[in-house]
C-alpha cells in the first residue's frame, strides 16, 4: 500500500495564486497589524488593565483552599507545631487538610 502526501497539492480546479494576490494579502496583514498594535498601546487599555488587576487583588484567596485544600509553607511540616497555609494563612490541623489533585468533598 503506498501512501502519498497531500502537501504541496491543489485541486484541480483552483487557479494558481498569483504574486499580485500575495503582494497584497502581505500588506493588509501589516495594516492590520499595525491597527492592533495602536489600539493595544492606548492609555485607556492601560487603565483598564490596572483597575482589573486592583480589583482582583481583593478577591479572597482561600477560594481555592477550600476546593483543594492548603499547601504548606516553605519550612514545611515541623513536628509539634501546626503550620499555617502558604495561600490563605489559615491553621492546618491535620495532614489530610493539604492539597490533593482532587477537589475535596463537602
Amino acid at each position: 500500500m503506498t501512501k502519498y502526501s497531500r502537501i504541496g497539492r491543489r485541486h484541480p480546479d483552483t487557479a494558481p495564486i498569483s504574486q499580485e494576490q500575495i503582494a497584497t494579502l502581505k500588506i493588509k496583514v501589516q495594516r492590520v497589524n499595525e491597527i492592533d498594535q495602536t489600539k493595544r498601546a492606548s492609555v485607556w487599555d492601560y487603565m483598564c488593565d490596572m483597575w482589573t488587576q486592583i480589583t482582583y487583588s481583593f478577591k479572597p484567596k482561600s477560594h481555592q483552599c477550600r476546593i483543594y485544600g492548603h499547601t504548606l509553607p516553605s519550612g514545611g511540616w515541623t513536628v509539634g507545631r501546626r503550620p499555617n497555609c502558604g495561600d490563605c494563612g489559615t491553621q492546618i490541623n491535620h495532614a489530610d487538610d493539604l492539597r490533593k489533585a482532587l477537589p475535596r468533598e463537602y
